[in-house]
């Protein structure tokens, strides 16, 4: 261009309605970033201080999902959202991420496995249940895994172009990644 003009970026704010699929972006990416890190601070904290028989198995079959790529799960996955009637939804969007993954749970599991037994003894001594120990106790102790977890869950969730391209095809629950791109064809 000759002249350099910014009057195209407020165009595009208005007329792509960015500010929506910002917010939208954004609420997605923090709902399933909260529920991936509760979920698997509770899963996580089983597989490595409580317990039950098969917890060893259990954890290592879960963890070789980590070998399927998630493209292959796309279809069964729609379907079951479409048979819910949650296509097109905030729901749609969310719900299928919103528990915690096989890497989520293998990540806090091996932080966790690497608290001193002493400590949660000591917690137990004083009277502390599991969720109080899990609480009180094992999250302070890691902060910054469960931060970088977060960030991890956040990055992903906001980058994530394929999943909210298939589940929300109308505009009011796009999210920023699909809309950028149909400006970009679009022009």
């Amino acid at each position: 261009p000759v002249d350099l003009t910014f009057s195209t970026i407020s165009e595009a704010w208005t007329q792509g309605d960015l500010g929506r699929l910002l917010m939208n972006s954004l609420f997605v990416s923090v709902m399933v970033t909260i529920g991936v890190i509760v979920t698997s601070l509770l899963a996580a904290y089983a597989f490595a201080v409580l317990k039950f028989p098969g917890r060893d198995g259990l954890f290592w079959v879960y963890v070789a999902c980590l070998m399927i790529p998630a493209v292959v799960v796309v279809i069964p996955l729609y379907s079951m959202m479409a048979e819910a009637g949650l296509r097109n939804t905030f729901a749609g969007l969310v719900v299928p991420f919103l528990f915690a993954g096989p890497y989520a749970i293998f990540l806090l599991r091996e932080n966790f496995r690497s608290t001193p037994t002493d400590i949660l003894d000591a917690a137990k001594l004083d009277g502390a249940g599991t969720l109080r120990t899990l609480f009180r106790v094992m999250v302070p102790m890691n902060t910054p895994i469960i931060t970088t977890l977060g960030l991890i869950t956040i990055v992903s969730q906001w980058n994530n172009f394929m999943w909210p391209l298939i589940i929300a095809p109308k505009p009011e629950w796009n999210v920023l990644t699909v809309a950028t791109v149909s400006l970009q064809t679009q022009y």
